[in-house]
């Protein structure tokens, strides 16, 4: 089973299912792995199992690679070099956040170097998982936020706390 949440409202719905009608009539061009299903419960829940195909880029004009869609919708796109990986990648006007996969470090680097992204996760990571640091994107998807650390003081209470493990109560000097 994969676990999957909903969609953030009707409009978030109906954009995920639009850009997946796309790819579902581009026979062309998109081999369809996994098609979706989807769930509307009581026009407030919305929910779409993942979409994954697999397509060519070519300097794609196909508004389903083209566009950010923010749903479970899943391009694999087969290249052939690091520097062909760079090019999809930096060839749209978004750049929220990049997986890579690899155990080459020096690979990584280029394209942590060379991608117009955000936020880089290698071998891992997901959305604020490390909230202390900064989260957002560049080109149109740029946001600002210079991280998303500042949501703790909004739903939290800090406490301070220091425990001093020594046999013998000992204060540094000026206390």
């Amino acid at each position: 089973d994969i676990y999957y949440g909903p969609i953030i409202n009707k409009q978030g719905f109906e954009k995920v299912r639009r850009y997946n009608n796309y790819v579902l009539a581009d026979k062309k061009r998109a081999e369809v792995f996994l098609e979706p299903t989807y769930k509307n419960i009581n026009d407030r829940a919305f929910f779409s199992t993942p979409m994954v195909y697999k397509t060519e880029w070519v300097g794609s004009d196909a508004p389903y690679l083209r566009d950010e869609v923010f749903g479970p919708h899943v391009a694999i796109i087969p290249f052939d070099t690091l520097e062909d990986a760079i090019n999809i990648y930096n060839d749209t006007d978004y750049g929220l956040a990049l997986g890579v996969l690899t155990n080459d470090f020096r690979k990584a680097r280029i394209l942590r170097d060379e991608c117009e992204a955000g936020m880089i996760y290698w071998n891992g990571g997901s959305i604020a998982a490390e909230s202390h640091l900064a989260f957002g994107g560049v080109k149109k998807s740029g946001n600002g936020f210079p991280s998303a650390a500042r949501t703790y003081r909004a739903v939290t209470h800090e406490v301070s706390w220091t425990v001093n493990h020594a046999d013998k109560l000992t204060f540094p000097q000026g206390m």
